[in-house]
């Protein structure tokens, strides 16, 4: 085995997402002769740190003789017992099976259970459109974030690759297997940078201000800064995203609804009136201007200004029509200041953007 050392500048990498220091990320790449632990060969162990917030070291542990396995193997092993994280891309379903089948087939005890795993890939797969992303691939990661690469060989065609290394010992052939593992593990930290996106996706954010008018209310977010701009509509919503704020619009429409009573076998309806009354109030009506309510007649109306519901649960919810699959809510001071309620309205939204 050998063993390399790179110091790579931390450059404009957003680091925003993380929720700890910077020292307690492992970011961890292999290179492989096949999808098989049991039946290839493990020929590069990389992994990357950050120092004093200046610094991105990378290490390659090479396979330089086909037999060095079990040395980098527990190489690692000491190296990952000092990390509370590891940063992948993919990792969950190749990277991490990979190597704990290494570590049987060896017989080296390690445990993974006081780490915890962060892959990339499983975490912004989901945001594929929004991106308009044709491929999950790194590269492809690393392209919408500004990064190119001077050079690029897939993992796959590296394996022939190796295999000829270790019949010549070529230094041209090696320099070419560790460039690319070494670009593989400060691609992942560089679009590690992307996961500041899932952590406004997922509520790390505060409302700054709300404007309103006839047409539209407008949500203004702070949040941390963003790796990626975007641009999207959500239904009849649009939000976009840059550096460190978000706006969203959402049309106000000015209307009479109506407010449907779950209980609605107890109230009646007045016709007349078109509207439903409590039966406790219902019993000082004359039985000819009053019916028992029905599902669809058990309501009151109101006039005034709504924005559409998107499926967020709200106790009084207004609507055309009681067979309306999504309704309305009131846009008044109540809910526009209510700001616990009017984030798990905007979380609401931002669960259907995909």
């Amino acid at each position: 085995m050998i063993q390399y050392d790179y110091t790579m500048p931390l450059s404009s990498v957003n680091l925003n997402w993380m929720k700890e220091t910077p020292d307690q990320y492992l970011f961890f790449d292999i290179e492989t002769t096949g999808l098989s632990a049991a039946r290839s060969d493990l020929y590069l162990i990389g992994y990357g740190t950050i120092l004093n917030d200046e610094q991105f070291r990378i290490t390659l542990l090479f396979n330089d003789d086909g037999c060095s396995e079990p040395k980098m193997l527990a190489a690692f092993k000491d190296i990952l017992a000092d990390y509370k994280y590891l940063v992948t891309y993919n990792g969950d379903t190749f990277d991490l099976p990979y190597i704990k089948e290494k570590y049987r087939q060896f017989r080296q005890e390690i445990s993974f259970d006081s780490i915890t795993s962060i892959d990339v890939y499983r975490k912004i797969r989901k945001y594929k459109k929004l991106l308009q992303m044709d491929s999950m691939k790194q590269s492809a990661l690393e392209s919408v974030m500004g990064m190119e690469r001077d050079e690029f060989h897939s993992g796959g065609l590296l394996i022939d690759t190796y295999q000829d290394y270790l019949g010549t010992k070529d230094t041209q052939l090696q320099d070419m297997l560790l460039s690319h593992n070494k670009d593989d593990i400060y691609g992942l930290f560089y679009v590690s940078g992307s996961l500041t996106l899932t952590s406004f996706f997922e509520g790390n954010f505060s409302i700054s201000k709300t404007t309103c008018t006839d047409t539209q209310f407008t949500i203004y977010i702070q949040t941390g800064r963003l790796a990626i701009p975007f641009d999207t509509n959500c239904n009849d919503i649009h939000i976009s995203g840059i550096d460190e704020v978000v706006t969203i619009d959402i049309p106000v429409i000015h209307d009479t609804l109506k407010y449907f009573y779950k209980d609605y076998k107890n109230y009646f309806y007045l016709p007349l009136e078109q509207t439903a009354i409590h039966k406790d109030v219902a019993c000082y009506v004359e039985s000819a201007y009053k019916e028992k309510a029905r599902p669809e007649t058990a309501y009151t109306t109101k006039t005034s200004s709504f924005i559409r519901q998107n499926k967020f649960k709200q106790s009084h919810i207004f609507k055309y029509e009681h067979t309306d699959k999504d309704g309305y809510i009131e846009l008044n001071d109540t809910f526009i200041n209510d700001r616990i309620q009017l984030k798990e309205y905007l979380l609401n939204i931002l669960k259907q953007i995909k």
